[in-house]
């Protein structure tokens, strides 16, 4: 009885109640030294336990593994091998998302900071030589992406149902009340005061007459709706030279498993050349790696284009916090090797 209690308090600490994910390290190497205590008690002292990591921030959630097959020995050495302890949850669903966020370079071209330096700010390839068109979906009240790439020559057509227009002008804007999402797949709740239509109509009404395919470029920030939009228009996503997006609601797992299907679709036509973690939100540890409820990622097309090895995500001098008050964090997804 004195095991089982001790080992739902484990249960409790390893499930999260600290919400100071700075403090989470300190807390696991405390739980591990409480489990050598509870060798002492049950006259194991002898045993060596797994020891944990002294990690960066980013591999708690394997410490929380290691404290786990700790708990297990503990469970054999007093005769309760039968035992069988929860799994921590949705560990391997969160570890294949985390083998999906590894970026690759594109060999001979550079990224470049597009925007202010916080919210708002995407970085993409700087190479829209090629690039006649725009479309950027969920602008609000900034709109200084769009401002660089109207500079740089490219006519840009801005889409938000929630604002009557854009908070700057230029002449090579274009705006429309109108939001994205899918035409068949419904998976967020609609605003009753706004009006939806879908990427594919959105093309046909606004691609310019003779444009070649690979000449356009997607911005999306929609609030979920990317998981309804994108797979209903996988056919036309060749279109778009790079794409750049925010990933919503990660720290839920059906949204991390619909994730994981959007990732597959889009990395077969295009390659994740840079994720940022949008700080705005919360940020669990949790599969190995520090995940942000929302990330921000920049795809460039294939096709014709040689990368590099993938890499290890960290923040780079291109890289702003969202939210200057609140910390960014060095790395999300580490593995030994990058896949």
């Amino acid at each position: 009885m004195f095991l089982r209690k001790i080992i739902r308090a484990c249960k409790t600490i390893i499930n999260g109640n600290n919400p100071e994910l700075q403090k989470l390290n300190e807390n696991l190497d405390t739980l591990n030294k409480n489990l050598v205590q509870i060798l002492h008690l049950v006259g194991q002292q002898n045993c060596k336990l797994e020891q944990l990591s002294n990690p960066p921030l980013y591999t708690a959630n394997e410490n929380l593994d290691t404290l786990n097959k700790n708990l297990v020995q503990i469970l054999h050495l007093v005769g309760q091998q039968n035992c069988k302890l929860e799994q921590l949850a949705n560990a391997s669903l969160y570890r294949e998302l985390g083998k999906r966020l590894t970026p690759r370079l594109a060999q001979g071209i550079a990224l470049k900071r597009f925007g202010r330096n916080s919210d708002g700010g995407y970085i993409l390839a700087d190479c829209l030589e090629n690039t006649a068109l725009a479309f950027s979906f969920g602008v609000c009240d900034d709109a200084s992406f769009e401002l660089d790439l109207a500079e740089r020559g490219v006519e840009v057509r801005l889409f938000d149902p929630t604002v009557p227009g854009p908070p700057c002008a230029h002449p090579l804007f274009k705006f429309q009340c109108l939001g994205l999402a899918g035409e068949n797949l419904r998976l967020m709740p609609r605003m009753a005061s706004c009006n939806y239509t879908s990427l594919r109509r959105i093309l046909a009404d606004n691609e310019p007459e003779g444009a070649k395919a690979g000449g356009l470029l997607l911005k999306m920030d929609i609030e979920g709706f990317e998981y309804e939009a994108l797979p209903e228009a996988s056919d036309l996503l060749e279109h778009f030279d790079q794409i750049v997006f925010e990933l919503h609601f990660l720290s839920n797992p059906a949204f991390a498993a619909r994730a994981i299907s959007l990732l597959d679709m889009l990395t077969e036509t295009h390659q994740i050349v840079h994720i940022h973690g949008n700080n705005c939100g919360p940020a669990l540890a949790i599969g190995g790696f520090f995940l942000n409820d929302c990330i921000e990622l920049s795809l460039l097309r294939r096709k014709g284009r040689q990368f590099t090895a993938p890499r290890h995500y960290a923040p780079t001098s291109l890289d702003w916090p969202n939210n200057p008050l609140q910390p960014e964090w060095t790395a999300f997804y580490q593995e030994k090797e990058c896949r």
